[in-house]
């Protein structure tokens, strides 16, 4: 919602163009969206370097102080930044004489609270406590499923508000997100109960937060020598759902500015689609995970495999997309996408004793936020040097991208394999 707000704001006050050229952009004009474009990816781009910077540093001492001092915390401050986000952002769209890199300061709370990927971080644990090895895979694949949910709801529910509310269609759409927000904030705070025992609050707490002790720990725990190849396993699980992240959150952030330069999408073409994207996820997850991992006992490494090469096909077919169907087709095939996030957090959890989970999610975090500062500079440049003559050239950098994830879970799963083989020949071994 944000681009489309940014995109005329951009081409009346930062390129000072007049109005009957910037109305050109709600007519398709692919001249001026060309011009426009470069100036709203890079403001993108610093957006994303500011709530993720901050949240990367952050999520090194967050996960192993959650660990002694409980979950909710980091879960409940997130959502609090939203709510001052939001509201920023309703009050600058309502502020059209302002320059476009105001809304950069809506970022700042989000920075400053940790983020989506504290929230993340802290969903994914809160799980692993509360869950048995057995069922840990499905638990996680239900928290994608929801996150995919509530995207779905708010891209159908947004297009509709945004509409319905005419002329305050903003302010109907930041209003709601800032009031949902603050009821998640309230939520957590009174109502959900704490997955950890709190045994030190008394003696460190808040105090202890950014002890330079968590980030020794935390790489003692994640580089530490483990039996069966879990070391190797946690590290080359680890550098896969970085390198997907990058990935996805590189080419998420150039898609709308895609859809509009190649098919003259307006926000409600992009909301239909993202709405159809995200059922076929959600469903991919939901019956996937059930059917794949309850029913058959595949275990998470090849359907990680598959995941990934759904993703890689769906990217390879909208990168030479014609016309917007193949977009369709795309989200058909990589209905199964959504289960590798989940899947490597589970293949994580299970390689780690329980009181390490906390401090081997910090450094998945800490990538998974540091990922986004080069996916922007990256798929932005990429975008930009291509948009003329061939605008999908993000997406097969992407292909590429997920190849190359495909590769490192294939060793994961060798590994697996080959000490599973190695256990059943010498029953003696025992893993930790």
């Amino acid at each position: 919602m944000s681009e489309s707000r940014i995109l005329p704001r951009a081409c009346r006050v930062t390129l000072n163009l007049n109005l009957t050229e910037c109305e050109r952009l709600d007519a398709g004009d692919r001249d001026v969206e060309v011009l426009v474009q470069p100036s709203v990816n890079l403001l993108q781009m610093a957006a994303s370097i500011i709530e993720s910077l901050p949240s990367a540093v952050a999520s090194f001492f967050l996960g192993p102080w959650s660990d002694a001092n409980g979950r909710k915390p980091l879960l409940m401050w997130p959502f609090l930044g939203y709510f001052f986000k939001f509201l920023l952002l309703l009050f600058f769209s309502e502020m059209t004489y302002l320059p476009p890199t105001y809304f950069l300061l809506a970022s700042v709370p989000v920075a400053l609270t940790g983020g989506f990927v504290s929230i993340i971080s802290s969903c994914y644990s809160y799980i692993s406590d509360v869950t048995t090895p057995e069922t840990r895979a499905r638990r996680m694949g239900f928290i994608q499923a929801s996150l995919l949910s509530g995207l779905l709801m708010g891209n159908l529910v947004s297009s509709y508000l945004f509409k319905g509310a005419g002329r305050e269609g903003y302010t109907a759409v930041y209003g709601t997100s800032a009031l949902l927000a603050l009821v998640g904030f309230i939520y957590i705070t009174w109502w959900l109960p704490e997955s950890r025992q709190v045994a030190h609050l008394k003696d460190g707490g808040i105090k202890d937060l950014f002890f330079s002790k968590h980030i020794k720990d935390m790489f003692n725990t994640c580089f530490l020598q483990r039996s069966a190849g879990k070391r190797t396993i946690v590290l080359l699980t680890i550098a896969t759902l970085a390198s997907s992240v990058l990935t996805i959150e590189g080419e998420f952030s150039m898609l709308f500015l895609y859809t509009r330069l190649k098919f003259g999408w307006d926000i409600r073409h992009y909301a239909i689609y993202n709405s159809v994207g995200l059922i076929m996820s959600i469903t991919g997850i939901l019956l996937g995970l059930w059917v794949l991992t309850s029913l058959l006992k595949l275990p998470p490494a090849p359907l990680t495999m598959l995941a990934f090469s759904t993703n890689m096909v769906a990217a390879a077919l909208i990168s030479w997309s014609p016309s917007s169907w193949y977009l369709y087709l795309a989200s058909g095939v990589g209905f199964l996408s959504n289960i590798s996030s989940p899947l490597c957090r589970a293949i994580i959890a299970n390689s780690v004793q329980p009181h390490e989970v906390g401090k081997v999610f910090a450094l998945t975090s800490s990538l998974e936020a540091i990922t986004p500062l080069a996916a922007g500079p990256i798929y932005t440049l990429l975008y930009n040097s291509t948009l003329n003559y061939f605008p999908g050239a993000l997406y097969v950098l992407s292909a590429a991208m997920f190849l190359a994830d495909v590769i490192l879970m294939g060793v994961v799963f060798f590994i697996q394999r080959r000490y599973t083989s190695t256990d059943e020949n010498n029953p003696l071994i025992v893993n930790d």
